[in-house]
């Protein structure tokens, strides 16, 4: 499978040019929701939300004036029983959410192959799916809620031609950052005499011939992703359900598990979509569900508690083993669910590896992300007792021409060998708990030595002993940082990025690489430090209130607008006493800045977009000062335990 991915790379990455964001967890409706909570959605890492069936009519995606008025099955939703343009008005709005919670709005659709039963049989009777071996027809509550649906086929005219001026009209018209394809996973079979005209994914049984619907929901996903806006493409996002056709995961940028880490999505393990999806993100879409899992109803209070910190364990330990990441509803409430969210999130994003290349202790999962400088390794122990003893990253998995050194996450100082093409460490995980390790320095491979390995935010330092003569060393990429120097016994050695440097090492080295933050200035420690519960946030312009929005959401503070326009004048008069000030300011000697002086905090960027970048990594370089964990939502198990509204004691 490692092989396989590097062959055909394409289908197992995000296409170029789509929204970046597409790469973190998705938001589970909190910023679709009519109250979007943008705190949740930032500190838990969701770059994308499923709009969820923002139209009127089940195949109707635009909500045209004519086909929006009809009788339904069911009576509408408040918000349906409206004309056509309101509702078009109000999803644009609604879709606006994205901007204030920094969230890549996908629009939903049943990836085309579910049509309101009327406007199915009336204008689409050549898409209809009839074969006997699925599910063709809904009339219980399903898409809309108040619709009977009908399966179609998305290729078939004139149905296809509609549903993709529906898309390019929705795409023009809404800020959006792509599409959310659900029950994409394919399958059934349009048998129509039209099919056996079809241009694409023909085949035949005793009936005759036939087309995958797979086919066709792959094509409807080709031209979403045609669709631009400038430089970025329209996204995709997919929930393939149980029993995916490889035609859809790999035209995927995103892809969810409708289910929980200790269930099976339609019987199926999670592990027919990891397989499927690459290096992709995949997201858990679902809360936490006890009340399939235990005898909930016979459980006293405490021992509610108990079980969803086991299942919260439990989530940790899969998702780092598979690279699924949890979303909001599965995490919130959990300190230890968040915490961990946060770390898989950047793990994921460095792309799960199939291959996890370590070796030793056999009872703990192990796990692999990125490659080369990027590698890191995850540990899992789903055992009753702490296991202990050596593990062996294998480097000729992680790197074609360097051994890589290793320390915890938190750059704590790890001993370690390297021989072999392999680096050795001694591990010790209690029951229940993960571990991982990031490489921090490369070093050319086939040399044997030993190190000792440590990182604090802006530097890694490593003894050497056993390398000698010249010996080509590379520093990790860190998110921020850019590398200033390698200096070796003392003796600094300037870098260009990302060419490794050769260096002469004696047998018995200290190698220290210096890194510069992109954002923070030399008054990090006092813009970290800075007292925020007691500020005033201030824009520099009305413009950049969306930003200034998100510190407010995080700081529980209002914003006043105004102020001065340059960076050398005073930063705003009409705000005195302690204030964080956000501005855009082009003249800026580098792209982003985070500066703390007396009563003032400037969070600035050249432009829009790097003002946010800006505020991003101020906030998450903070928020452990902020410590924060969301409440559970309601369900049954969370009122039993008297955690509705709460968090979990840590």
């Amino acid at each position: 499978m490692d092989r396989y991915y590097r062959d055909h790379p394409a289908w197992f990455v995000p296409a170029p040019g789509v929204d970046a964001r597409v790469n973190g967890s998705g938001a589970t409706y909190g910023a679709w929701t009519s109250r979007p909570d943008p705190e949740n959605c930032r500190r838990l890492r969701c770059g994308w939300d499923w709009c969820y069936a923002p139209f009127i009519r089940t195949g109707d995606l635009y909500v045209h004036d004519d086909l929006a008025q009809y009788q339904p099955a069911r009576p509408f939703s408040a918000d349906r029983r409206v004309s056509a343009a309101e509702y078009r008005r109000n999803r644009a709005r609604q879709f606006l959410n994205g901007r204030r919670t920094d969230v890549a709005m996908l629009c939903y659709t049943p990836s085309g192959v579910w049509c309101e039963e009327r406007l199915a049989r009336e204008r689409y009777p050549a898409a209809l799916t009839t074969d006997p071996q699925t599910k063709n027809y809904f009339d219980t509550p399903w898409c809309t809620g108040h619709d009977n649906e009908l399966r179609v086929f998305p290729g078939a005219e004139p149905y296809a031609s509609v549903l993709r001026e529906d898309m390019e009209r929705v795409w023009a018209e809404n800020e959006i950052g792509g599409w959310a394809f659900d029950t994409a996973e394919g399958g059934a079979r349009w048998q129509n005499a039209a099919a056996a005209g079809y241009p694409h994914g023909r085949a035949w049984d005793e009936d005759g011939v036939y087309v995958d619907e797979g086919v066709g929901i792959a094509e409807l996903m080709d031209f979403g992703h045609q669709l631009r806006k400038g430089d970025r493409i329209a996204a995709v996002a997919s929930n393939p359900t149980s029993f995916p056709s490889y035609l859809t995961p790999f035209r995927s940028d995103v892809l969810m598990v409708e289910g929980t880490p200790w269930g099976r999505h339609g019987g199926r393990p999670p592990e027919d979509l990891r397989w499927f999806a690459g290096h992709k993100t995949i997201v858990w879409w679902e809360d936490w569900l006890l009340e399939d899992l235990i005898d909930w109803q016979a459980m006293t209070p405490d021992e509610m508690r108990r079980a969803y910190r086991g299942v919260g364990d439990y989530a940790i330990l899969e998702s780092l083993r598979l690279g699924i990441l949890p979303t909001p509803r599965m995490a919130l409430g959990s300190p230890k669910v968040v915490q961990w969210t946060q770390v898989l999130a950047d793990l994921v994003q460095r792309g799960w590896e199939p291959v996890p290349a370590v070796a030793g202790l056999p009872d703990l999962d192990r796990s692999r992300y990125g490659r080369e400088l990027t590698s890191a390794t995850g540990l899992g122990n789903k055992t009753a007792a702490t296991v202990a003893g050596e593990v062996a990253v294998e480097n000729a998995y992680l790197s074609d021409a360097r051994d890589l050194l290793f320390t915890p996450r938190d750059g704590a100082e790890l001993q370690q060998t390297v021989g072999e093409r392999a680096t050795r460490f001694a591990v010790s995980l209690p029951s229940r708990e993960a571990a991982v390790y990031e490489a921090r320095l490369g070093v050319a491979s086939g040399g044997r030595g030993a190190a000792t390995v440590s990182a604090d935010s802006t530097h890694v330092t490593a003894r050497l002993r056993g390398w000698r003569g010249l010996t080509a060393l590379a520093a990790a990429p860190r998110p921020d940082l850019e590398v200033v120097s390698i200096a070796v016994n003392g003796q600094v050695t300037a870098v260009r990025e990302p060419a490794p440097v050769t260096v002469g090492l004696t047998g018995d080295d200290t190698v220290v690489v210096t890194y510069r933050s992109l954002t923070f200035d030399d008054t990090r420690p006092a813009a970290e430090r800075f007292p925020l519960t007691s500020a005033a946030v201030v824009a520099a312009d009305p413009a950049l209130l969306p930003a200034g929005q998100m510190v407010c959401d995080f700081i529980g503070r209002a914003v006043v607008a105004g102020g001065g326009q340059d960076p050398q004048a005073a930063p705003v008069e009409s705000a005195t006493g302690r204030r964080v000030v956000l501005g855009v300011y082009p003249s800026l000697p580098r792209p982003r800045r985070v500066h703390a002086e007396g009563d003032v905090l400037e969070v600035a960027g050249r432009t829009p977009e790097e003002l946010w970048q800006a505020v991003r990594f101020w906030l998450a370089a903070v928020e452990d000062r902020y410590p924060y964990a969301g409440v559970f939502y309601r369900s049954p198990a969370a009122d039993r335990a008297g955690l509705t509204g709460k968090a979990l004691e840590p």
